[in-house]
Parts: structure tokens; sequence; C-alpha cells
């Protein structure tokens, strides 16, 4: 399939070039929001991981895991703008899963804890207060709802509880999200 080749070509060349990229940081130029960082994890994730998983070599792999370790050295995903938790969420679950095979015990108790600390268990208060994302209304609804649902998922089992709940609202929020279309 020539798209296929075409993308597949345009995403080994965006890890390669990512190799000696930044890993995300802690900043909020604007005071309130962290989400420029949110969405360069999840790029930076998703490209390297999968260049990895697609036989890239080892150097993929020591990319993602920098770009993981970095996001989980945060001290916080920025709940008070819940977009930028929600994303740096995705980023990190989506490499803790991708990845799992080849983490050590460490690396994946470091990525669990993060998720549980700085996603859901902020997501589990919001939820609880009915924050006005977690009902469809637009699109940080879909976002959120769907970040903090793959998290959940990722961490199944290892989640303190939270898993079960977070994912049943999160798919639930994201399936409603279609009335407004």
């Amino acid at each position: 399939d020539p798209l296929k080749a075409l993308m597949q070509a345009q995403v080994m060349a965006a890890a390669e070039k990512i190799l000696t990229s930044r890993t995300c940081r802690y900043e909020i130029p604007d005071g309130k929001r962290l989400l420029a960082e949110s969405r360069l994890a999840i790029r930076n994730v998703m490209f390297t991981a999968w260049a990895w998983r697609c036989g890239g070599g080892e150097k993929f792999r020591a990319r993602a895991i920098a770009e993981l370790d970095a996001a989980c050295a945060l001290k916080d995903w920025n709940p008070s703008h819940f977009l930028d938790t929600a994303e740096m969420a995705l980023a990190v679950a989506t490499g803790y899963d991708w990845l799992y095979p080849s983490l050590d015990a460490s690396q994946r108790t470091t990525y669990e804890r993060a998720i549980i600390d700085k996603a859901l268990k902020p997501a589990k208060a919001i939820y609880a207060k009915g924050n006005w994302w977690t009902k469809p209304s637009n699109n940080w609804s879909q976002v959120c709802g769907g970040g903090i649902a793959v998290a959940a998922a990722a961490v199944a089992g290892h989640d303190d509880g939270l898993a079960g709940p977070l994912f049943r609202d999160g798919f639930a929020l994201v399936g409603q999200c279609g009335k407004f279309y």
C-alpha cells in the first residue's frame, strides 16, 4: 500500500528528528497552560515508541523512555488546567503500554505511580465535583475523558482501585460527546 508506506516513512523521519530534540519540561509560559509540553510529550512518545515497535532499534526505545522519565519527573501535570493533565496522561499511558515488555520493574512502578498520582487521583476528584468538562459539552470532554480512560486502562490492576470507575466514566463521556456533532 503506497499510502501506508509513505505514512510509515514520514513517522520514521519524524522519530529520527526527535532523537536530538528536548524532552518535555515544566513550562507554563502564560501562567495557566502546560499544554504545549503535554503535546510535545505525546508526539515524542508516539513517534519514538512506534519506531521502536516497528523495528527501528534501541535508540528509539531509549528516547521514548527518556520522554517518559521526563514527564513522570514533573511536579504535577497541571491539574488546574485539566486538559494538560489528560494529554500528559495519554502520553505516559501510551508509552507505558507500548514499551511494557521492555521495561524493568522500577520503570513500570514509576510510570504507574505517576499515572495514578498525577492523573487518576486528580480526575477522580474532578469527576466527584462534576466539573464542567465531565459533561458532554465540548472538545475538552472528549480529550479529558479519553485521556483518562486510556490512562486508567493502562494501569488497571496496579491502580489503587481507581481504574475501573475512571475508565467507565471516561469511555461513557466520549460516547456521549456524539450528541454535539
